[in-house]
């Protein structure tokens, strides 16, 4: 299995730059490390950056290592000094264990994975892949291959979906594609994205595994992932300590939208056929317990 995990750092909350790439290096690279035993064939990162009010910088870096040998190669060497530190505002990872026909060792098929302006990190197995890119995807006529496909993977038709919703209606939330998105697909998902048209976002959904999260004061930092002793792990490097009794997530059949700017957390529900009147009751009330919203 893989897992995914990711930060989001408040707009203008460090004092100094040497503090802040201090515990977001900490932070991010303790969960890399410790997510890598539930994938060690491929690692990425995607990083976000503010540059002034308006502009962003985004650098996607991945390769088919596990994580220790991905934090040795020069790119992530570099990325380290460019991308942590007061700028930083969003960076979101995975650790790859990959899955049959889609080998690791074409780039494509690795995590994150961008397409039509979306950038997203997925753990399941879409089913229905191949019939989404028939139906949705738009042929090359030379190969009747969908002209966005890059690799194998079934991951990618998840966030082709999201930017095809968005890219084709301006008045469309990324919430909105989201759920219009789940609603198409079969087999399980848990999800972070980033629509680099409006990239102070992070995006969480999942129908399955869920997806834990903190927010820190402290660090200035919301942090998450599918795997809760990464989180932990991830505070303690930065000696602040969470026990099991704070511990939120996103459950399944529903999502979360973190603010990068402001760290506020706004709940959503994946209205799909699976979903009852009483599980969309169930993560009202689990979700509104302690979430702050716009």
């Amino acid at each position: 299995m893989s897992e995914i995990f990711g930060i989001a750092c408040a707009k203008d909350a460090f004092n100094t730059h040497e503090k802040a790439a201090e515990e977001q290096t900490k932070t991010f690279e303790t969960m890399l490390l410790h997510c890598e035993d539930s994938g060690k064939d491929a690692t990425g990162a995607f990083f976000v950056n503010r540059i002034d009010e308006k502009d962003y910088a985004g650098t996607l870096f991945k390769i088919d290592l596990p994580s220790k040998k991905f934090m040795k190669r020069h790119e992530y060497k570099e990325l380290r000094h460019k991308t942590y530190g007061k700028t930083l505002q969003a960076a979101i990872g995975h650790c790859r264990k990959a899955s049959h026909g889609a080998p690791a060792s074409d780039r494509n098929n690795n995590h994150p994975v961008s397409v039509r302006g979306v950038v997203g990190v997925h753990l399941g197995s879409i089913t229905n892949h191949e019939s989404l890119w028939k139906d949705h995807g738009g042929k090359n006529s030379y190969n009747q291959r969908s002209v966005w496909r890059s690799g194998d993977v079934d991951s990618e038709v998840v966030f082709y979906l999201i930017g095809k919703a968005l890219r084709e209606d301006s008045d469309m939330t990324f919430e909105g594609a989201i759920v219009e998105t789940t609603k198409k697909l079969k087999g399980t998902y848990a999800c972070a994205a980033i629509d680099l048209h409006r990239p102070k976002y992070i995006m969480l959904f999942t129908n399955q595994k869920e997806i834990y999260y903190y927010s820190s004061p402290s660090l200035n930092q919301v942090v998450f992932s599918t795997d809760f002793d990464a989180i932990q792990a991830a505070l303690k490097a930065n000696n602040f300590v969470i026990v099991d009794a704070h511990k939120d997530s996103v459950p399944p059949h529903s999502g979360l939208r973190i603010n990068t700017e402001t760290l506020k957390l706004r709940p959503f529900v994946l209205a799909s056929e699976e979903v009852t009147n009483t599980e969309v009751k169930n993560i009202i009330v689990r979700q509104t317990g302690g979430v702050a919203g716009f």
